[in-house]
């Protein structure tokens, strides 16, 4: 029985097409992310960042810091997630699909609750 439903998880269309979309957004945040962290920390290209209070910018824009190491956390959590549905794929298991797509809404989640925050 356990085999039959591994085998039509594997066949099911949607199984491979919506994390495998959701793969791509969380490896380019991740980038995107781990790229500004670079940026910032490694280079020490700081300029043309609002940092501090000017107008309305999130909290993370404080310092180069602040921002430095909310671009590393953000990025290497979205790095993982990336990391874990790409294994469930491999695996082709449902509970590690379920808790890595799980992770991914979460991070989305928590990432626009905190560009809002100022």
């Amino acid at each position: 029985m356990a085999l039959q439903a591994q085998n039509s998880i594997g066949k099911s269309k949607l199984f491979w097409v919506f994390p495998c979309l959701i793969i791509l957004m969380t490896g380019a945040f991740a980038f995107s992310e781990l790229s500004e962290f670079y940026t910032v920390a490694i280079n020490g290209e700081t300029e043309g960042y609002p940092w501090g209070a000017v107008n309305e910018v999130p909290w993370y824009y404080q310092t180069p810091t602040t921002y430095s190491i909310y671009a590393l956390t953000s990025g290497l959590l979205f790095l993982a997630a990336t990391i874990l549905i790409a294994l469930a794929l491999i695996k082709k298991s449902r509970k590690l699909m379920i808790i890595g797509v799980s992770l991914a809404f979460m991070l989305f989640l928590v990432d626009v609750v905190s560009t809002n925050k100022q």
